[in-house]
């Protein structure tokens, strides 16, 4: 090379050229990824308070992924699948009136996508804080149908009523005890 010239940035065949070019690359896709999970992180907005989600999602049991999306307006996708059982969920987030977000909703049923016995919908509550009080009042009596046993502050007490359809359930988490955390719906419990 001759006195005063620099070698270029990107030299021809060497495994630095190669490491840079691929490096570039996973960064454009990891871009278009990023783009793709932010538009999916969009947070959606409908017209209706928790009690008015909980009381329609009722009224669509035994629940399909259809019915949930159809409440939530969202997409719900395959996260696993085995002989016994298809995972679908969505990360959400949805916003409701009276300000709270559900997130990572989660059903559990037949791979025919039947909602049994064994299947189960589950969602995510964060925002203003809803206390047992709050629910009771809109629900009446509770059962206890689970309880933390002191192995983590992630554990959760879980309240729970029977309709003619099956279980509601409001699991509150040790670490914040007077909050909502998650709502489900179960055709059955199991020792209830």
């Amino acid at each position: 090379m001759a006195a005063g010239m620099t070698e270029p940035f990107l030299p021809r065949n060497s495994t630095r050229r190669r490491f840079l070019i691929g490096l570039a690359g996973w960064g454009i896709g990891y871009g278009l990824t990023n783009e793709i999970e932010a538009r999916e992180m969009k947070m959606a907005t409908i017209e209706s308070d928790l009690w008015q989600v909980i009381e329609t999602l009722a009224k669509k049991m035994p629940l399909t992924p259809a019915a949930i999306e159809s409440v939530f307006g969202l997409v719900l996708r395959e996260e696993g699948r085995n002989d016994a059982f298809v995972h679908v969920a969505s990360t959400g987030p949805v916003e409701l009136m009276g300000g709270q977000v559900v997130s990572n909703l989660s059903l559990l049923t037949k791979p025919s996508l039947i909602f049994d016995e064994k299947s189960a919908f589950a969602f995510e509550v964060n925002g203003p804080c809803v206390g047992i009080d709050v629910i009771r009042e809109q629900y009446g009596e509770l059962l206890v149908t689970q309880s933390p046993r002191g192995g983590s502050m992630e554990e959760t007490t879980v309240y729970s009523r029977r309709f003619s359809w099956g279980f509601l359930s409001f699991a509150f988490k040790a670490e914040k005890p007077d909050c909502l955390f998650r709502v489900s719906f179960r055709q059955q419990i199991k020792g209830f």
